[in-house]
């Protein structure tokens, strides 16, 4: 065979192969390389609606933080202030207590310094009017004695 037969044969044969895979092979090719490529860019355009997602989230998640610290600076301030009115009137019921006792306590003491005083008196009576009694040895001169006993002790106590 010719050297010009062969290369005909074979252009022939390649341009058969070509335009079987031109029109039977190559167009699912390009389909499948159409739909990776839609596929490529559906994702691509998912991470960016993904990406700015994310960034919005950022935004209102340092919103939401920056709220709450407010918020709870507001508690605290509200529980500082709440604390200070409750100490404060704690501090003016004790203070009002610590007097009351006081005042009772002298009521109390004033109380009993007049019973210890009048016990004393009666007792000092009974005593000046037994010991007149011995001395003066008679129911009217007892008598007499009481009295003057007592008027002596009024003159130094009139309380």
């Amino acid at each position: 065979m010719d050297l010009n037969a062969t290369i005909l044969c074979e252009f022939l044969i390649f341009a058969l192969f070509y335009g079987i895979v031109k029109i039977k092979i190559w167009p699912g090719f390009v389909q499948i390389l159409n739909e990776r490529q839609a596929c490529i860019a559906a994702g691509l355009e998912a991470a960016a609606k993904g990406q700015e997602s994310v960034e919005i989230a950022k935004g209102q998640a340092t919103l939401i933080i920056e709220e709450a610290r407010s918020t709870a600076k507001e508690i605290l301030s509200d529980a500082v202030k709440k604390a200070a009115n409750f100490k404060q009137e704690v501090e003016h019921e004790l203070r009002e207590l610590h007097l009351a006792s006081q005042r009772q306590a002298v009521l109390d003491y004033d109380n009993l310094k007049k019973k210890f005083l009048l016990d004393a008196k009666n007792h000092y009576i009974d005593i000046a009017s037994q010991l007149c009694t011995i001395v003066l040895t008679g129911s009217e001169q007892e008598k007499n004695a009481h009295s003057l006993v007592k008027q002596a002790l009024d003159l130094l106590d009139p309380a």
